[in-house]
């Protein structure tokens, strides 16, 4: 509307009904599987650490990458990257997704393999939502920027002021803690 039309062709997404594949449930995976439940989502979650409890207490079901791939309707990466997980989702992995998926990656680029994404992209066969990069700041000519079915942030996707201030609350417990002679739990590399 900010271009003065008044598009009506334009049709949103339900999440009811819809799966929501997680790739990692840590923290933030745990966080985005309560949100998916409270849309109406069913939840299904590859991790390399699976654990019933956790499954319960999500209310999600735990599968192999390839089943969370070809079952959902979007996936949504949230792994750490290490020399175990840069990579792993490759041109197999890639191929499992179904027609019209959403992948969203806010974890790190280079647990996806940019080669084969890219050929998943410009095929048009799935959608992509993306605030991490190969190649940062993104080149103004890098042909993800060209591509309808992609939206892009600049990696700032965590930057809300409620954020920033959680951030800076966080280093001043780490600090009292240091000096108190506490076990940091919030240290992790």
């Amino acid at each position: 509307m900010k271009g003065g039309h008044w598009k009506t062709d334009c049709s949103g997404y339900d999440l009811n009904g819809k799966t929501l594949g997680l790739i990692g449930l840590g923290g933030i995976g745990g966080r985005v599987s309560e949100l998916a439940k409270a849309f109406g989502m069913k939840v299904i979650c590859w991790t390399s650490n699976p654990d019933p409890l956790r499954a319960k207490k999500f209310g999600l079901e735990f599968a192999t990458l390839e089943q969370v791939f070809e079952s959902s309707d979007i996936v949504s990466l949230h792994l750490a990257l290490t020399e175990e997980t840069r990579g792993m989702i490759n041109a197999h992995i890639l191929s499992c997704l179904r027609r019209g998926c959403l992948l969203i990656n806010t974890a790190r680029a280079e647990l996806i393999d940019e080669e084969a994404l890219m050929l998943e992209l410009k095929s048009q066969r799935i959608f992509g939502a993306f605030d991490v990069f190969h190649e940062e700041p993104l080149s103004k000519n890098h042909a993800m920027r060209r591509l309808s079915n992609v939206i892009l942030t600049p990696h700032n996707g965590y930057n809300t002021p409620d954020a920033n201030y959680a951030i800076c609350d966080l280093a001043t417990s780490v600090v009292e803690s240091y000096y108190a002679g506490e076990l940091i739990n919030e240290v992790k590399n």
